[in-house]
Parts: C-alpha cells; structure tokens; sequence
C-alpha cells in the first residue's frame, strides 16, 4: 500500500504598496531663503562715475598745455563714449548675474519644499491551496498495518 502525501500549490506572493504625497515642513531657514533679494552690485556705477570724473579732470593742466577746444571736447567725448559703453555691458552682466542668483535661489527653494513620493504602507499575503491528508490516528493505523505485513 502506498502512502500518499498532502500535495500543496503555492501562488506567487502578492503585495501591494501604497504611495502618498508628503508636505515638506516650511523652516525658518527655507523661509529666510525664500525671502532672501540680490541686488545688482552697485560698485558699478560708482567706479564709471569715477572714471568720468578722472577724464573730465584729466583736461585742466596747470602747465598750460596746447590743445584746442574742440579737440579737447572730441576726445573728452570719446572717452566718455567709451566709459558709457563699459557701465552698460557691466551693468547688464551685473543683471544677468542677478537673475540667475535669483532662479538657482528660487530653484532651491523649489527642491526644499517640493513633496515627496513616499511610501505609505505595504500588504501582502501568500495564498496557498492544501489539500488535507489523513488524520493522525489514521496514519497510525495505515502504519501498523505497513508492520503487521512485514511481520507475516
């Protein structure tokens, strides 16, 4: 007689995990980041304002020296031509500068309080099919009966 074993199917396991969304906390240091303002560096002007006064005076020589008129004026007016052209490319790179301090801050504060995609829980079982096999005082029996055979 042969014994026959419980036969067991197993399924895969299945899980399910849960997302939800997670407000980052406003600190005080995001805050003060978010409010923090650059200003366009303001040495600009003052070092051209300067250089025009240094030109401007660089044409009242105590020695007297020859230049007419107009060719003072001419080259007083190129020189401050070119001073006005250098203030402008300065004071828009300053600009440019400060915009982007202003995005990379703004960025910043962007990543600091985005929220996160986190997970929220997770569940899971193993399903199994069993199929019951005989009991415990019928596999005594079916054994004694496996011993009374060899003895015979």
């Amino acid at each position: 007689m042969g014994s026959s074993k419980p036969k067991t199917v197993q399924t895969p396991y299945q899980q399910t995990n849960s997302y939800s969304w997670q407000t980052m906390p406003d600190t005080s240091d995001v805050s003060a980041l978010r409010n923090m303002k650059f200003e366009v560096d303001p040495s600009v002007s003052a070092k051209y304002g300067q250089a025009n006064k240094q030109l401007d005076e660089g044409f009242n020589n105590p020695l007297g020296a020859f230049t007419t008129p107009a060719v003072r004026d001419a080259t007083a007016r190129a020189g401050h031509m070119k001073l006005a052209q250098g203030e402008a490319q300065e004071t828009r790179e300053a600009g440019f500068q400060n915009q982007s301090l202003d995005y990379a801050r703004k960025a910043a504060v962007a990543e600091l309080t985005a929220p996160r995609l986190t997970n929220s829980g997770q569940s899971g079982f193993n399903s199994q099919a069993y199929q019951p096999g005989p009991s415990v005082g019928a596999q005594a029996a079916q054994g004694a009966a496996q011993v009374g055979v060899a003895l015979l």
